[in-house]
């Protein structure tokens, strides 16, 4: 049997357009993804790339922020908590990996668990991990094999 990912893509998308327009109606905003990128390896700023191009084909404004690989981890830090603190941005998401001199750790525990889109904070995984309750956002590559597995072991 062959899988067809990218038609799976588009479903998934063209169903979350849909969602996302009724929360435009509902709270009367576009939602927001904020998507931070260090550096400029070329990987990288490819898949960050495509993350903006599909929020925008679901109806999300995204936000790009592109910092110089020698950027400080002090500097990273005000940028991160700026945009976690401004209630207009929904979602933020470190594209990584981070220059070596950056710690990731400390990157990412400084996004809040409900604004963790990527769903690797400590809190979302503990919560995944545990089973305690709903984390507030799955990371995004189990779930999709996840989601691509349950569509077609119906097929079997």
């Amino acid at each position: 049997m062959t899988i067809d990912g990218t038609a799976i893509a588009l479903g998934i998308k063209k169903e979350l357009r849909t969602r996302v327009a009724a929360l435009r109606e509902r709270y009367g905003r576009v939602p927001c993804l904020a998507a931070v990128l260090v550096g400029d390896n070329p990987a990288s700023r490819l898949y960050e790339r495509s993350k903006i191009e599909a929020a925008a084909f679901v109806g999300i404004e995204g936000i790009e922020l592109e910092l110089p690989s020698d950027v400080s981890e002090a500097t990273l830090l005000e940028k991160v908590a700026a945009l976690d603190a401004d209630p207009s941005v929904d979602g933020i998401l470190v594209q990584l990996p981070l220059p070596e001199h950056l710690s990731e750790e400390r990157i990412l525990l400084a996004i809040s668990p409900k604004k963790d889109v990527d769903g690797i904070h400590p809190y979302n995984a503990g919560l995944l991990a545990r089973k305690f309750s709903e984390p507030l956002f799955y990371p995004c590559t189990p779930s999709g094999i996840i989601r691509r597995s349950e569509e077609h072991t119906s097929e079997l």
